[in-house]
C-alpha cells in the first residue's frame, strides 16, 4: 500500500514509555476505499466557530452527494444531534476534505462513520 503513493487512513493510539512518545497502529486503509465505503459523516458543530457555520453550509451544498452528514454538539457533556430544515446528503471526496482544509484550516472536527 505504502508504494502506490495514495493516501492512507491510519488508526492507532499514543504511547509513552519512560518518556519516549510513540504512535502504534492497529489499522490502515486505503483513504479513497474509506471514503467510498462510508455511509455518514458527523460534523462536531461545537468544534468550530459558529461565524463558520454559514461556510460550512455552503461547502454542504456545493458537494450534495449519497453521503448522509449528522451535525452533532455538545451541551453539559451530552451529545446533542441538531436537524436542519433540509437533510444534508454529500459527496465525500478529497476535493472535499481540501476544501474543509482550506476554510477551517484543520478537519478533527469531522468523524467519518462506514
Amino acid at each position: 500500500m505504502l508504494k502506490e503513493e495514495k493516501p492512507l487512513l491510519v488508526g492507532g493510539g499514543l504511547e509513552v514509555a519512560e518518556g519516549n512518545p510513540k504512535i502504534i497502529v492497529d489499522s490502515f486503509a486505503l483513504f479513497d476505499d474509506v471514503l467510498r465505503k462510508t455511509k455518514r459523516i458527523s460534523l462536531r458543530l461545537d468544534k468550530i466557530d459558529m461565524e463558520d457555520f454559514a461556510k460550512l453550509d455552503q461547502l454542504l451544498d456545493n458537494n450534495k452527494g449519497n453521503t448522509d452528514v449528522r451535525l452533532v454538539m455538545s451541551i453539559d457533556g451530552d451529545s446533542i444531534e441538531v436537524f436542519p430544515e433540509q437533510p444534508k446528503q454529500i459527496q465525500i471526496t478529497d476535493e472535499f476534505f481540501e476544501e474543509i482544509h482550506q476554510l477551517f484550516g484543520r478537519t478533527d472536527f469531522i468523524e467519518v462513520n462506514s
